[in-house]
C-alpha cells in the first residue's frame, strides 16, 4: 500500500495511513524547543492497533479562540 500523506491530512488523521483502520490511540501532543519561521511545532506519537505502525502527527498553532471577554485582574 502506498501511503499519500496528503489524503491522511485532509482526511484529519482519523484512519491510519498504513492500513486504515480507526483503531488509533495518541500521545499528548509536545511541542519543539525552538521556533521555526512559520511559529512553534506541535508533536503527536501515534499507534495503530491493528497493524501495530506507529508514526508522529505534526501540527501548527494557526488560530485562538477566547473563552469570553475578561476585564483584566486589578493591581492595588
Amino acid at each position: 500500500m502506498t501511503i499519500d500523506k496528503e489524503a491522511y491530512i485532509r482526511s484529519g488523521g482519523v484512519k491510519c495511513p498504513y492500513c486504515g483502520s480507526d483503531d488509533l490511540e495518541g500521545d499528548d501532543l509536545s511541542f519543539d524547543s525552538y521556533a521555526l519561521p512559520e511559529g512553534k511545532h506541535y508533536f503527536q506519537d501515534v499507534y495503530c492497533h491493528g497493524c501495530s505502525r506507529s508514526w508522529t502527527n505534526e501540527f501548527t498553532l494557526t488560530d485562538i479562540i477566547l473563552d469570553e471577554a475578561q476585564e483584566p485582574d486589578e493591581e492595588d
